[in-house]
């Protein structure tokens, strides 16, 4: 590495090889992003509304048509700031 050179220090040699480097940057990101995103979507989960839930239940919708045509559609919201 060309700073470590003039100070006598070698460089470290998972740090030096391009694809340990690349994914001690990915992990490092990873690390650092995952708990500002998952707060963000927990907090748009819990902004929805709970009428069409309500309703959902009565009509006897299922689960998993609950979860695609309420929780997805209007979580969709929330996942652009994620994604933005």
């Amino acid at each position: 590495m060309w700073c470590s050179k003039p100070s006598g220090l070698e460089g470290q040699p998972w740090l030096v090889q391009r694809w340990s480097a690349f994914g001690i940057i990915l992990l490092t990101d990873i690390w650092l992003w995952t708990p500002w995103f998952t707060l963000l979507l927990l907090a748009g989960l819990q902004s929805l509304p709970k009428e069409p839930f309500e309703a959902a239940a009565i009509d006897g919708t299922t689960t998993w048509r609950v979860f695609r045509f309420l929780t997805a559609a209007d979580a969709a919201a929330g996942d652009r700031w994620c994604a933005w």
